[in-house]
């Protein structure tokens, strides 16, 4: 009989559960990482940060979804303003922990001229809004 995953708490979070598996899954020949560890937030839809391990077992890779908490992307924004405060993903970094290099992507990017970001149709904007030729012209202001 199979063991389930377990998970404990991290941090002061009270929402950050760290989840691991009782035993390696079967892995890809040639895969770069030994091991990973995803550590989800209940609020969001996707890991928050995931820790990978080189082939000796040492912390290797660090990736870091950075968010915030409100009712809308910005504080200026028009568009997308939502009835409840949710998690907006605002950007990601992953840092290679043994060399110190780092990349870093902002979300929305600092020159798209879009800075509302994600929509989620809320009846803030009609489905016209989000036809292919509407997307375009918007990309294009």
């Amino acid at each position: 009989m199979a063991a389930a995953a377990t998970a404990r708490r991290i941090g002061k979070c009270a929402t950050c559960i760290a989840w691991r598996e009782p035993h390696a899954p079967l892995r890809l020949a040639g895969d770069l990482y030994s091991k990973h560890i995803l550590y989800i937030d209940s609020e969001a839809d996707f890991g928050m940060y995931q820790d990978q391990y080189d082939r000796k077992g040492q912390l290797f890779i660090n990736y870091t979804s950075w968010l915030k908490y409100a009712d809308r992307v910005r504080p200026d924004a028009r568009i997308a303003i939502y009835p409840f405060k949710r998690e907006f993903q605002t950007g990601s970094s992953s840092t290679d922990v043994q060399s110190g290099l780092s990349t870093v992507c902002y979300h929305p990017g600092y020159d798209v001229p879009e800075k509302e970001c994600w929509y989620i149709n809320m009846g803030a904007v009609d489905r016209s809004f989000f036809d292919p030729d509407s997307v375009i012209r918007a990309s294009m202001r």
